[in-house]
């Protein structure tokens, strides 16, 4: 086993047990992707995926969270049904609880030596284990990746006092344009 296994069996592994996620080998490929599954029932399952990048001298590595059908699992899966979810845990974090911990909405843990890796894996799974796991596991949960809802005559009154004036000086004018459903 690599170091890298070595440690997240030893730090990872250990610490998601305790939420009942299991070391999974199925749901690892090479040394690139390394899986944490949990059945939710209802034939849902939700993963805590680490992915590093392979090839390179140091270790760097991302988290991603996911809920699929239980039915699906393998290593690269995402979707399969309307419930499904999956984004990188600094995307959930950035967008949805609007944590600014880390430099960049898409980061990856970098180490150069076994004790840079055991502290990533350990500030890692303490992120999961604070946001990413509630999160992962609500099928309500917000994606990332959509816009807020706000009431459209809040959003039309914003839009007027906010980019309408600078606009209208640049020479444009306002229109409204209804579309079709909600």
């Amino acid at each position: 086993m690599s170091n890298f296994v070595d440690a997240l069996q030893k730090i990872v592994a250990t610490r998601l047990k305790k939420f009942g996620y299991l070391y999974d080998p199925n749901l690892c490929e090479g040394d690139e992707l390394f899986g944490f599954s949990k059945d939710l029932g209802d034939q849902i399952a939700t993963l805590v995926q680490i992915q590093r990048k392979s090839g390179i001298p140091n270790d760097e590595f991302a988290v991603n969270l996911l809920r699929v059908k239980t039915v699906e699992l393998q290593p690269r899966i995402y979707g399969g049904y309307a419930g499904a979810l999956g984004a990188r845990l600094t995307h959930m974090l950035w967008y949805v609880h609007e944590l600014r911990d880390y430099p960049a909405s898409e980061y990856w843990w970098v180490s150069i030596d076994r004790s840079g890796l055991e502290a990533n894996l350990i500030d890692a799974v303490n992120q999961i284990e604070r946001y990413g796991l509630a999160w992962v596991e609500d099928p309500k949960a917000p994606r990332p990746w959509e816009m807020p809802e706000y009431p459209a005559d809040q959003f039309v009154d914003v839009l007027k006092q906010v980019v309408t004036p600078d606009l209208v000086r640049l020479g444009f004018r306002s229109e409204m344009h209804r579309i079709n459903g909600n």
